[in-house]
C-alpha cells in the first residue's frame, strides 16, 4: 500500500478511569468482582479479556494482585513494553508477594527486557514528545522510552512535521534521537541538527545518519478532507443536475401547453421564472461537479505524491495502567 495512513482513533483512556467512590468498601468490592472475572477468563484461555478485567480491577482499587496478574497476562500476550512497566510497578509495591518477587519476578523482568528496545529522546523539557503519533506519557529520568523492536517515528507535537525522525530499534538496544533546537537557529528542521545513535545497554556509540527518512506531511487528514469535499460536491452536483433536468422538462411542457406565451402572453413571467430556475440549478450542478473533480485530484495527489512513513497493518487494544488509574488504548494502522 502506497504511503502511510494512520486512522488514529485513540479511544483512550478513561474508559475505566478511577471511580471516585466515597465508600472504600464499595471500591474494593468492584475491584474484587473484576478480579474474579479476570481470573475466570484467564483460566478459560481468554488472555485479552483477562487483561482488560485486571485493568478494571486495578482502576477500581489498586491492589497488587490485580497488577501482578495484569502484567503476567500482558507478558503472555506478547506485550513486553506494558508487561515490563507493570512488573516494575509491582516490584515497588510494599504489599507484593514476597515469594513471587524472589522466585518468579526476576525471570519475568529479564525476559521482558530481552524483548524491549529503548529510545533516548533528547528534547526540551517542555516539549511534547510523540512516538508513532502517540504522546509519550512517561519518560525515564534520562529521557528513555521503552518500545517494541522495529521502526518508530519520533517527533515533537506542534513542530514542523519534517523534523520527525524515523529510527529502527533492536531488542535490548538504545537509540538516541536528538530533537533539541539548534543553538544557532533555534530550529529542529536541519538534518545535521537531529541525529540518532544506537548503543547496547544504554551506552553511547558514534552517531549514525538516519537513512531513508521521509517527511510525515501531509497527515492523512489532508487526503480524507479532499475526498470528503469531493464526495459532498459530487452529491450536490448530481442532485442539482437531476433537478435541472426535471425543471427543463416542466418548462418544455409548460411552453407546449401555452403557445405564444412570450414575449407578450400573460404566462410569460411564469415561463421566464421556470427558465431562470432551471439555469440556476444547471449552473450549481456544473460548479459542484467541477469542485468534485478538483478535490478528487487533490486527494489523489496528497495520497500518491507526498512522502509519508510506511507502517504494517496492525490493530492494538492495550490496557493502560498507572498509579492514578487505568484505561484502554485502541489503535488501528494501515
Amino acid at each position: 500500500m502506497l504511503g502511510r495512513c494512520i486512522l488514529s482513533m485513540a479511544l483512550a483512556a478513561s474508559l475505566f478511569a478511577t471511580p471516585a467512590y466515597a465508600d472504600d468498601s464499595r471500591a474494593m468490592a468492584e475491584s474484587q468482582k473484576s478480579l474474579a472475572t479476570g481470573i475466570k477468563q484467564y483460566k478459560n484461555g481468554d488472555r485479552e479479556g483477562a487483561a482488560i478485567s485486571f485493568a478494571q480491577s486495578f482502576a477500581a482499587w489498586p491492589s497488587g494482585e490485580a497488577l501482578r496478574r495484569l502484567a503476567i497476562a500482558e507478558f503472555e500476550l506478547d506485550r513486553p513494553v506494558e508487561a515490563l512497566k507493570h512488573f516494575r510497578m509491582y516490584a515497588l509495591d510494599r504489599n507484593a508477594d514476597v515469594d513471587f518477587v524472589k522466585t518468579k519476578l526476576p525471570a519475568y523482568l529479564e525476559q521482558s527486557r530481552a524483548r524491549v528496545g529503548h529510545l533516548r529522546v533528547l528534547a526540551a523539557p517542555e516539549a511534547i514528545v510523540t512516538v508513532d503519533n502517540r504522546r509519550v506519557q512517561e519518560r525515564g529520568e534520562d529521557g528513555v522510552v521503552d518500545v517494541v523492536p522495529g521502526e518508530h517515528v519520533v517527533a515533537i507535537r506542534g513542530q514542523d512535521p519534517s523534523t520527525a525522525r524515523s529510527v529502527r530499534v533492536e531488542a535490548t538496544r538504545t537509540v538516541e534521537v536528538d530533537l533539541r533546537p539548534s543553538p544557532a537557529t533555534g530550529s529542529r528542521g536541519a538534518e545535521s541538527m537531529s541525529t540518532a545513535r544506537t548503543s547496547a545497554g544504554g551506552g553511547p556509540s558514534p552517531a549514525n545518519a538516519v537513512g531513508s527518512e521521509k517527511m510525515a506531511w501531509p497527515p492523512p487528514v489532508m487526503t480524507i478532507a479532499f475526498a470528503g469535499v469531493s464526495a459532498v460536491a459530487l452529491g450536490v452536483g448530481i442532485g442539482f443536475g437531476l433537478a435541472a433536468n426535471g425543471k427543463d422538462s416542466e418548462r418544455e411542457e409548460f411552453s407546449a401547453s401555452h403557445p405564444g406565451a412570450c414575449p407578450a402572453g400573460p404566462s410569460c413571467t411564469e415561463l421566464r421564472d421556470m427558465t431562470s430556475s432551471q439555469n440556476r440549478s444547471a449552473t450549481i450542478s456544473d460548479v459542484a461537479l467541477g469542485t468534485a473533480a478538483v478535490a478528487a485530484v487533490g486527494a489523489a495527489a496528497s495520497w500518491f505524491f507526498f512522502p509519508r512513513e510506511r507502517v504494517s497493518p496492525s490493530t492494538a487494544m492495550v490496557p493502560a495502567v498507572h498509579r492514578g488509574g487505568a484505561g484502554i488504548s485502541l489503535t488501528r494502522t494501515f
